[in-house]
């Protein structure tokens, strides 16, 4: 192919048709231009659809640890749910002075559900794929889309969840050694209450004594300590609704909300995460865990913004049938759970 246009532009120079060659060579030179162009844009396509295959297993990665999330996330909304309710069963109907009797079947429901108790349980999400992605060069594909909003909130949420409940395990581990420090010196107290089963033959010799170290107050207080778990649950469920958004934007290779899933996302990735960001000091401290959120009829963003230290409230334009912003206020690790904002 070469000798063949070195045979046309030396034929041409030969007939001294310089014009003609001029215009040859131009000709040449435009279709190896072209034919670079081509090159280059066959091999832009195929790094393209590289990234995009590396991209989308990175995804589907995230996706897999999001489902595994959501198992767990099941798990714990059963178990925190199921030891509210026992606990205030045993409020109920144990713990009142004006009850002398407890037989074995009811002493082996308390016995559990304290065992179960102080059996700890907590949420980890899987995060190496997430860490993959961000640590990639393809993250930046997703920058500035929906999807990326919303992996960021649900792995923000992780995160206080994680907190949550480390808060809450730290006081369950101290107040069950405040209980062993009470009864340690006590062999058959602990025995009587931690393994009633060895005592069922003659366990009517210790029925009252069973029912003191129930309404003992180290007992007690772990006991109401429990009751607390399933306010855990309304973070678990918010966790589940972002996960399986998750899992579907994935499947369907969306990277944008519909308008329903912008609606029902609209409190949880247009809001203040963190009251550092709006100059609150509770006793010189800012407190976390404070939360400025909205709901409203249609979709509403950019509704707050800290402006000269104060908090500003952007109302939407009135075209809505509603709108409402809210707060949620769990400051210094709940210590702080109401706030004067009149001054």
């Amino acid at each position: 192919m070469i000798k063949f246009f070195r045979h046309i532009r030396k034929s041409l120079l030969t007939e001294n048709k310089f014009n003609k060659y001029l215009m040859y060579a131009i000709g040449e030179i435009v279709l190896v231009v072209i034919g670079i162009l081509i090159a280059l844009q066959i091999n832009n396509w195929n790094e393209e659809r590289f990234q995009k295959t590396e991209l989308d297993g990175l995804l589907q990665s995230i996706s897999n640890g999001v489902q595994s999330d959501i198992r767990n996330l099941n798990l714990l909304v059963s178990a925190r749910r199921n030891i509210g309710e026992k606990t205030i069963k045993i409020f109920k109907n144990f713990i009142p002075a004006e009850v002398s009797n407890i037989n074995l079947e009811e002493v082996t429901y308390v016995n559990a559900t304290f065992g179960d108790i102080n059996n700890l349980v907590f949420f980890r999400s899987n995060l190496s794929a997430f860490e993959s992605l961000n640590n990639s060069t393809y993250f930046g594909k997703l920058q500035n889309t929906d999807l990326a909003s919303l992996l960021s909130a649900y792995y923000t949420n992780a995160e206080k969840i994680k907190e949550a409940e480390q808060r809450y395990n730290e006081g369950v581990e101290k107040l069950n050694q405040e209980w062993f420090t009470k009864f340690r010196d006590n062999e058959k107290d602990q025995e009587i209450f931690l393994r009633p089963y060895m005592l069922f033959d003659d366990f009517t010799l210790y029925e009252s004594k069973y029912l003191e170290i129930l309404r003992d107050v180290n007992t007690t207080n772990i006991l109401e300590r429990a009751t607390y778990e399933p306010f855990m649950i309304n973070q678990y469920e918010e966790q589940i609704l972002m996960g399986n958004t998750i899992i579907d934007m994935v499947k369907k290779s969306e990277t944008s909300f519909d308008e329903k899933t912008k609606l029902d996302f609209s409190g949880i990735l247009y809001s203040f995460a963190d009251a550092d960001l709006i100059s609150i000091l509770i006793n010189g401290k800012v407190p976390t865990g404070f939360d400025v959120k909205m709901s409203a009829s249609d979709i509403w963003k950019d509704s707050v913004s800290n402006e000269d230290d104060c908090l500003v409230f952007i109302y939407p334009e009135n075209t809505y049938e509603w709108a409402s912003p809210y707060f949620e206020i769990a400051a210094l690790g709940g210590r702080v759970n109401e706030m004067d904002f009149t001054g």
